[in-house]
């Protein structure tokens, strides 16, 4: 083995030169290839900005990987964060063993404080879960859920209500257009919009994208509805399909507590 290397990209200039060996490693960790065009839509085309990418190099080889792309957040009080969502965590088994999980995440938040961003967030796997929490100071609380729910469900539904009336919450700001028009051109993904909901068909029913109280009433009778709810709304906890954990770390006012509304939107696997 050689000397490692770190390199920081914080361009996309720079980023796309690493391309393929990013595809390499990703299929070497994951056993399945990333899509070239995934993978263009989140890191270049991104309008949010550019991303943060450390990558580590042995004798020129990628063997180890942790970045994320600008996300900005906003609630109803039209508050915005500058946050960035975590992305791929990436090390060759033959690298394992120097802690280089750790320390690329360390080299990303410490480029992110120097551009002033608030936070980072995402949806660790439960594999991930701990590494987050324990190595990297995550805040990472009781596992969310998606639910299968009808639309009476979720208007009968006393707990999303209270959750809903809570303005201070930091989610996927749906009315800036560009935005919302980059997030669902997300490769290999077809949503439509229908009376202010954002929807994406699954099976026999629909994955709602994100929460308006004021778009329910729009959605089809009849019709299931899979939809991402806070660790809180308990009284749709019984039609429960899986967990699904959210967490964040401070970048900037380390010790600040922000609430979020989650939403399959803020997430890059729905």
């Amino acid at each position: 083995m050689s000397k490692l290397q770190t390199v920081i990209l914080t361009n996309t200039k720079e980023l796309i030169g690493y391309s393929s060996q990013i595809c390499t490693l990703f299929e070497e960790c994951f056993s399945t290839k990333m899509s070239t065009d995934f993978w263009r839509w989140a890191y270049i085309e991104n309008p949010f900005g550019n991303p943060i990418v450390a990558i580590t190099l042995d004798g020129g080889k990628l063997v180890g990987h942790y970045a994320v792309i600008p996300y900005f957040l906003m609630n109803n009080k039209g508050e915005q964060i500058k946050s960035a969502l975590s992305m791929t965590t990436m090390v060759a088994e033959s690298h394992r063993k120097y802690y280089l999980f750790t320390s690329l995440a360390e080299d990303v938040y410490a480029e992110m404080k120097r551009q002033q961003y608030n936070i980072v967030c995402g949806f660790p796997n439960l594999l991930s879960v701990s590494g987050f929490r324990k190595r990297l100071g995550w805040k990472i609380g009781e596992p969310d859920f998606v639910a299968s729910v009808t639309k009476q469900q979720l208007m009968s539904s006393e707990a999303l209500s209270l959750f809903n009336s809570n303005k201070k919450r930091f989610g996927f700001n749906t009315l800036d257009q560009p935005q919302i028009e980059w997030r669902l051109k997300k490769p290999d993904f077809n949503y439509m919009k229908k009376k202010g909901n954002i929807l994406k068909k699954y099976s026999d029913g629909y994955d709602l994208m994100s929460i308006n109280e004021q778009n329910i009433d729009y959605l089809d009778e009849g019709k299931r509805y899979n939809v991402l709810l806070d660790s809180s709304i308990h009284d749709l906890k019984k039609y429960i399909e899986f967990e699904y954990q959210f967490g964040y770390r401070c970048i900037s006012n380390e010790g600040e507590n922000y609430e979020f509304d989650k939403s399959m939107l803020m997430s890059d696997v729905f």
